[in-house]
Parts: C-alpha cells; structure tokens; sequence
C-alpha cells in the first residue's frame, strides 16, 4: 500500500457532507472548552494559584508524552483508511500495536524523568508518575479516532468528544460538592475523562476487505508516512506542549498557574479551527479541492477571529470573578494565547492539505522551526517574564509555523496566501446558511 497523492477531481459524496461535517464538529468542540469553562472556576476557587499550578505540572508531562508517543500514528490511519477503506480493519490493528509499544516505552521515560518535570516537588513527583500510567489507553484511543475520521464517521468522533467532556466536568463538580477536589482527584480527572470518552467507539466498524498485505509492510508504511507527520507533531507539542512542562523549573507553579488558566481560555478560539482541520484531512484525502481548502481556511479564520475577539473584549470582567482575583495577572496572558490561536488558524489547515496531498514533511518543517525559535525564545523569556513571556514565545511560533504552511502550500500547490486569509461576503453568506440548516435539523 503507497500514499500517493488523492485524485483532484471532487468525490461528490465526500465534497457535498464537507460543509455538515465541520459544522457538527466544530459544534461538538464546544463540548470540551465548556467543559473546561465550567471546571476551570472551580479548580481555580477550590485550590488557587499554587494547587493549579501544581495539577499543570503533574499533568503537563502527561499531555506531552502523549502527543509524543502518537508517532504521527492516529493521522496516518485517518490518511490510509480514507484511501484504502477495505483495508481499515488491518490499518486499524497494526497502528494500534505500534502505539502499545509506543505507549509503554514512553510511560517508562515519563515515570523516570517525574523529578525533573516536578521541580523537585515530592507531591507533584508521584502525581506526575502516576498519571503517566493513562498515557498507553489514551494512544490507543488515539488509534480508533483515525479509523473513525478515515471513515467520515463524525458522529462516532463527535461523541467520543462529549464523553470525554461529560465525564470531566460531572466528575469536578461532584468531588467539589462532597469535598474531595484536591491536586490528587483533580490530576485523576485530567488523566482520565479522555479514557473513559473512547467507550464511544464501540460502534465503530472496521471493514476487512479482499486486498492483502503482510503485517511488517503495512506496519512499515504506517510507520514511514507516521514519522513524517511526527516530526512536525512533535514539533508542534514542543510548541504547544513544552512550556507548561518547562514552567515549573523555569518560572514557579505560581506562574505555570497563570498560564494554565489562560491556556484552557485561549484554546476556545480553535473550536472552529480543530473541526475544519480534521475533517479537511480526511475528505482532502479523499479527493483534493483547492476552492473547498481556501473556502474552509477562511471560514474557520472568521470564526476564530469573532469568538477570539468576544473572548479578549469581555474577560477583563468576566475572568476575575470566574477565577478569583488572585488569577488577575492571567488576563494579558490569555489576551497574547488567543491572539496566537487565531493568528495561526490558516496556518493549521493548510497544514492538513499539506499532509492530505502527500508533503506531509513540508509541514514538519514549518512546526520543527517554530519550535526550535519557541525554545529559545522560551529559556529567555520565562524567567524573566514568567507566563507573559512564556505566551510572547507561543506567539512567535505559533506566527512563524502558520506562515510557513501558507507559503509552502502556495509554492507546491498554488493556492494563494490570500485565498487562505481573506475572508468575502460569500464566506459570511456559507457559514450563515450552514448554521441555520444545523439548527433546522437540530429543532
């Protein structure tokens, strides 16, 4: 089985559900962002700065290993199932193998390395060790997402989604009212809730088809196509991910407190931008549509930009008294995170049509040196700044790793920059009418 380059000419089936499928997912990427509006309060009232700081740096570690140990993995499979659909079954379980082993290696590396990712703290040590151990099921679920996004089975992914979200926000707000929301049960609550979001997936149905292929080939191609997407996954959770690790040695849990706050708000302004990035991988390989790539770039970019700018223009009131006025210094810091978002909104989904039409390594490139500017940037900054100047870094990555996709995707493929970032009356007009036929079929 090769990856070659998916047909341009559109698969009407594939082309015509696009516009519905976003829509549905973008609106289940609520799910999780209200789930973290409602819990966040919480956690921030019940343990303040220091003891969300301290869950940050358990947990952290948890979230970085993770993104880690895919291997690019879960993309591959959405890639290969897309292409192949009769080989989704044989995909499906080879992947899943490789993410086992992947997994294991990499909680060992996590439990070893607790001290370092703790600063030090003894508490903090053992929460970090102990939630290592939900990095193996969750790369595992990882596995199922890919074949069920391969599929176009929204519904399935949608649903893992809400799970996952249901479960961390019952579970916050039950041990909040019997007293028992602690760093412990808060850092088991992080672990766990996407875990227990993969039962969703029990309807999945893989499909075993005629066509044969030995189990070290496929595993090898899996492998081949993953690296290439994990070099730039790993460049991307260096970027997103390593800050939060880094912040407790660099700057204090006080700081990483801040951060995390401002962190969970900020991703909000991606809800949007997620939904067009996985649903543009799995139909852009299915059949390449340039106009159908710049149209949901934009789209998304628009969206982003008036849920980001409700965000910034209205948290000066809102965020203090959610969180207490001991989290007050996180209001710049959210302000500079969400600016990164939208500022890389068309950034990520040309990446996706990168890795669709087969130049996967192009948007590695774009990641490995955002995050090798981050980095330095980061060791700079944070000490001196502390969240502030952590956020100042994501900022410039996030910049530099957007504009990089924009540009490559326009020299290989000639979909101009301004096709990506303009947005015309016909967006407005798409995204109107998109959203009234949901809300139609909803009531």
């Amino acid at each position: 089985m090769t990856s070659p380059r998916p047909s341009t000419r559109p698969s009407t089936r594939v082309a015509g559900n696009v516009g519905r499928n976003m829509a549905l997912t973008a609106l289940s990427n609520l799910l999780a962002p209200i789930a973290v509006f409602a819990t966040a309060p919480i956690l921030a009232q019940v343990l303040g700065v220091n003891g969300r700081g301290e869950v940050g740096a358990a947990t952290a570690p948890l979230l970085l290993m993770t993104a880690l140990a895919t291997v690019g993995l879960p993309d591959a499979v959405t890639v290969f199932t897309a292409r192949r659909p009769q080989m989704s079954r044989l995909v499906t379980a080879n992947a899943s193998f490789l993410l086992f082993v992947s997994g294991a290696v990499s909680t060992a590396i996590a439990v070893f390395l607790a001290p370092v990712f703790s600063g030090g703290a003894a508490g903090v040590r053992e929460l970090t060790a102990s939630a290592a151990l939900a990095i193996t099921p969750t790369l595992l679920i990882g596995a199922l997402r890919g074949a069920a996004a391969g599929q176009h089975a929204w519904g399935l992914v949608n649903s893992e989604k809400l799970v996952s979200a249901a479960a961390r926000l019952a579970a916050t707000v039950l041990l909040a009212g019997v007293g028992y929301l602690n760093v412990g049960t808060a850092t088991l609550i992080v672990a766990l809730s996407p875990i227990i979001g993969g039962v969703a997936y029990v309807r999945l149905r893989t499909i075993r088809g005629p066509e044969r292929i030995g189990h070290l080939r496929l595993s090898g191609q899996l492998l081949g196509f993953g690296s290439l997407l994990w070099v730039g996954s790993l460049s991307g959770v260096l970027l997103s991910r390593l800050d939060q690790v880094l912040m407790t040695p660099l700057a204090g849990v006080r700081e990483l407190g801040y951060y995390v706050v401002a962190v969970s708000i900020a991703e909000s302004a991606l809800l949007a931008n997620n939904a067009v990035r996985d649903v543009t991988l799995s139909a852009d390989s299915s059949s390449s549509d340039d106009s159908r790539l710049g149209t949901s770039s934009r789209v998304s970019f628009l969206v982003s930009l008036m849920f980001g700018g409700f965000v910034v223009a209205t948290m000066w009131w809102w965020l203090p008294f959610l969180f207490g006025r001991a989290f007050s210094p996180a209001l710049p810091v959210t302000a500079i995170l969400v600016l990164a978002a939208v500022a890389g909104v068309p950034g990520s989904v040309a990446g996706a049509g990168l890795i669709a039409r087969g130049r996967p390594g192009l948007r590695s490139a774009s990641l490995a040196i955002a995050a090798l500017v981050n980095i330095l940037l980061l060791f700079a900054l944070a000490p001196a700044l502390g969240a502030v100047g952590a956020a100042i870094c994501t900022l410039a990555g996030s910049a530099i790793a957007a504009n990089l996709n924009v540009f490559f995707i326009w020299h290989y493929f000639g979909i101009r920059p301004g096709a990506l970032y303009l947005v015309n009356v016909g967006d407005v007009v798409r995204l109107s009418a998109v959203l009234l036929r949901i809300v139609r079929r909803k009531l």
